[in-house]
């Protein structure tokens, strides 16, 4: 059986699939354009001699508010205090403000923001924030924002002892975040409250193998 081939119709197929290949490709650099567009990175130096105040701490909560206007949602942050890298925080607890947030059915969205969830651990690069929130004005308590969005934070990974922001990862947390920062600023941390990473690192790991450990057994039984 002879097989007829119309040359015209797989040449159009052919110009098809590199049209859809060109277009794919332009697609991702825009895509990667308009990202790298949205930020650039800041020097590790820059952000450190430019913070008013970096400390170590923990997400432990998260409020939106409407400002004054009634017209922009920000989120107050509550950070649990563990170390201050510079700065004069005295207080055991800070708050850092964020763009956005959700209040009843109104959601505001803002690109290349710094998106906090409670449980978050790391380093805050902070500078003194002109936005107050309810509890900082009945409480005085001090209000931050992060310096540079997103890349004012380095966040933990605390069971590979990594840490992270937006254009870098740091390989070691004493190393990488410590050291690093003691080297710029010329001064050694102070405590508020005691954290080690080395044992918050074991909870966790024993944690994670009680319920892996409880899963095996009840899949045995079954």
């Amino acid at each position: 059986m002879k097989i007829k081939v119309n040359y015209k119709t797989l040449i159009s197929i052919n110009c098809m699939k590199k049209k859809i290949f060109l277009l794919c490709n332009i697609l991702v650099l825009l895509i990667s354009f308009r990202a790298s567009g949205q930020m650039a990175e800041l020097p590790f130096s820059e952000k450190i001699q430019t913070a008013t105040d970096i400390f170590e701490g923990k997400v432990i909560n998260k409020t939106c508010f409407w400002n004054d206007q009634h017209t922009l949602i920000f989120t107050a942050n509550t950070i649990e205090i563990y170390k201050v890298f510079k700065g004069n925080i005295r207080s055991s607890e800070v708050e850092i403000i964020t763009e956005g947030g959700q209040i009843d059915n109104e959601i505001q969205d803002v690109e290349s923001n710094l998106n906090l969830k409670e449980g978050d651990i790391g380093v805050f690069i902070a500078e003194i924030s002109k936005v107050f929130t309810p509890k900082s004005k009945e409480n005085k308590i001090p209000v931050y924002r992060t310096y540079g969005g997103p890349q004012g934070f380095i966040k933990y990974d605390l069971l590979e002892k990594t840490a992270s922001d937006p254009f870098r990862k740091y390989k070691n947390i004493q190393d990488d975040v410590y050291k690093a920062i003691k080297e710029q600023t010329q001064q050694s941390f102070r405590i508020i409250k005691p954290f080690n990473i080395d044992k918050m690192n074991e909870t966790d790991t024993k944690k994670e193998s009680f319920w892996s450990g409880l899963f095996k057994k009840k899949h045995k039984k079954k």
